[in-house]
């Protein structure tokens, strides 16, 4: 996944040894970052272990922001116990991705793009089809924000990078969604509207002018599943 400037970030540091004493509980770290030619560090507690299973949370979690306005190089490498604090047989491996700390080129190297922002618009349906029995109204958390916040954390995008926003009152539906039929149509409406008040925005304005993503909200009852489609994205909700 593309890595992206102001958006939180986690690095994770699995920890491995051997002896008698493992596994060893708050095992310190020290994260260095380079960004901008400036070296940054931050530091964490681990549990190292005979073996290394990224199942499990037994790393140590360092969270931190990249906080540039254009694409940067990031570089990092990893330190453990970097004030000596440990008895160890060997203390001439505990950096990574190199075994020296005192000469830890070369490092782990990312680059960091400029995070993307996108106006999204939301527009609930009432949907009432022929032998639906179930909620009307679209509503509820995704509905509401929800949604956006999700795709800001599982896409690469910045920190409130989305613009999120419902269009007023409600697009009554009475096309069942449970075929393919009735969602290209519900899709081919609002492209349809998008196209009104975007590409003939010299005539038409509204709540989809300037809008990069629509969604279509349907109740949960309505509309199970979440597909993205084009420009237009249907999610459910409720």
């Amino acid at each position: 996944m593309t890595m992206v400037n102001k958006k939180d970030a986690t690095a994770r540091i699995y920890l491995r040894a051997t002896g008698s004493t493992v596994p060893m509980n708050n095992v310190p770290v020290r994260l260095h970052i380079r960004a901008g030619n400036v070296w940054y560090q931050a530091d964490a507690l681990g549990k190292a272990t005979a073996s290394i299973n990224q199942a499990n949370r037994d790393d140590a979690e360092i969270y931190f922001n990249v906080n540039f306005s254009n694409n940067v190089i990031v570089d990092f490498y990893a330190e453990v116990d970097p004030n000596n604090v440990i008895a160890e047989t060997n203390e001439n491996n505990n950096c990574y991705p190199t075994l020296s700390c005192s000469s830890p080129s070369p490092y782990l190297t990312r680059t960091f793009q400029n995070g993307v922002t996108k106006k999204i618009v939301g527009y609930r349906l009432r949907y009432h089809p022929t032998g639906y029995s179930g909620t009307q109204y679209a509503g509820g958390w995704a509905v509401n924000g929800g949604g956006a916040d999700w795709l800001e954390q599982v896409l690469p995008m910045r920190n409130n990078g989305i613009d999120y926003s419902l269009r007023s009152g409600y697009l009554d539906w009475t096309s069942s969604l449970s075929t393919g039929d009735g969602q290209h149509a519900l899709i081919q409406n609002l492209n349809s509207l998008w196209t009104l008040e975007n590409v003939f925005a010299f005539w038409f304005s509204g709540a989809f002018t300037g809008a990069r993503h629509v969604y279509g909200w349907a109740p949960s009852a309505g509309y199970s599943a979440a597909m993205p489609i084009c420009r237009f994205i249907r999610m459910r909700a409720g």
